[in-house]
């Protein structure tokens, strides 16, 4: 099966939520070609379901369902509503 890397870069207040053993962002993960954005952040990343979030991928807005290619770059972000973060 072909693999594919990407990037990830977990901002702000989401930093308690970066994999175990990682203290440092960008970081690196391998995945299986044809893996979607949801799913790494359900089955790699291990981020909560129900965390409200902003997601980029190469600068762009995401959508979970959304296919990986090798070399993205994928960014997550509170989201601010009413001057709160969340």
């Amino acid at each position: 099966m072909d693999m594919i890397s990407i990037s990830v870069r977990i901002h702000h207040s989401f930093k308690r939520f970066l994999p175990q053993g990682l203290t440092d962002h960008p970081f690196e993960i391998s995945l299986k070609s044809g893996t979607t954005l949801g799913q790494m952040l359900k089955d790699e990343i291990k981020f909560p379901v129900d965390v409200p979030k902003v997601i980029l991928i190469n600068g762009l807005h995401a959508q979970e369902g959304q296919q990986l290619e090798d070399g993205d770059r994928v960014s997550l972000f509170a989201p601010i509503a009413g001057g709160q973060f969340y």
